[in-house]
Formats: structure tokens, sequence, C-alpha cells
């Protein structure tokens, strides 16, 4: 019996190890050796191109003088900056830390981290930029088709409402 019960408190013992909260130093270790840095740094000029594109979409078709142009360029360049300051690795780094913590076990990070460590780990970490603006790069292929349907789905219900509003005032 005494030893029936050694063995369950040694499981319970052994199961609360399992599930335990991941270290700091660890999560830390793991952005590092993910080069967590690197893909943000990579993030921030995608997200100011997007910034870019939206307003050039924005002002399709319309003249700007000189003046607004400016005030335009301003704010692009303000932006960016709000970009590159919101998005450093210092700003983010609590967040990562917040969520991995939250979803990682310590035995979850000390795998990810020797996978990450393992030349396979490493052609993970080179090559995803790489897929990544490559499925980035296609994005606009497959948005294009939905983004016609959802203004085609957007025509409708503006011209149902609009039909609704003329039902109602008659």
């Amino acid at each position: 019996m005494k030893r029936l019960i050694t063995f369950a408190a040694a499981m319970i013992f052994s199961l609360g190890a399992h599930a335990a909260t991941p270290s700091t130093e660890s999560l830390e270790k793991l952005l590092a050796v993910t080069h967590v840095e690197k893909l943000l740094d990579a993030v921030r000029p995608q997200v100011q191109a997007t910034t870019k594109l939206m307003m050039d979409q924005a002002l399709q078709g319309t003249t700007v003088s000189p003046q607004e142009q400016k005030i335009l360029d301003d704010f692009r360049a303000k932006a960016a900056a709000i970009t590159d300051e919101e998005m450093s690795m210092d700003k983010m780094k609590p967040m990562y830390i917040r969520i991995y913590s939250a979803s990682l076990t310590q035995e979850d990070v000390d795998g990810l981290i020797a996978f990450y460590e393992s030349p396979t780990g490493q052609v993970v970490i080179n090559k995803m930029p790489l897929i990544m603006q490559a499925i980035m790069g296609e994005l606009p292929k497959l948005m294009a088709p939905m983004s016609k349907k959802m203004q085609q789905a957007g025509k409708e219900m503006q011209e149902q409402l609009e039909a609704l509003k003329r039902k109602k005032a008659q």
C-alpha cells in the first residue's frame, strides 16, 4: 500500500513537472533561436507597403496638389516611424512571452529550442521568410476575386436597403 501511495505521488509530481510554465529565460532563448526579431524587421516594411497601397487606392483617380502630396508624404513617414516603434522587439517581446507562456509548457519550449537549433530547424527558420514572401506575393491573386465578390455583395446589400427605405416611404 505504501508503494502504491508513493507511486501515485510520484506520478502526480511528474505530471506537474511536465506541465510547468516555461521560464522567461527559455522563452527568450526560443525567441532568439527562431530569429523573431529578424521576422519583425521583415514584416515592418510589408506593413508600410500595405499602408502606402491603401492610401494610393483611396486616392485613385484623384489629382493632388504639391502641398497635399507633401502632407501625404509626411503622413507616410510618420506612419512608418510609428510602425517601426510599435513593432519593435522591445515592444513586442512582452506579448510574445505572455502568449508563449500561456500556450506552451516548459517541455514544449525545450523541444522547440532543440528542434530550431538542429540543422532541419535552421532550414525552417532560414527558408520561412522566403516562403512567407511567396505566399504574400500570391495573396493578391487570391484576394482579387474575393474582393470583387465582397463588392458585389455590398452593392446588393445597399440596393436592398434602398429598396426597403423606398418601401417604407410609400
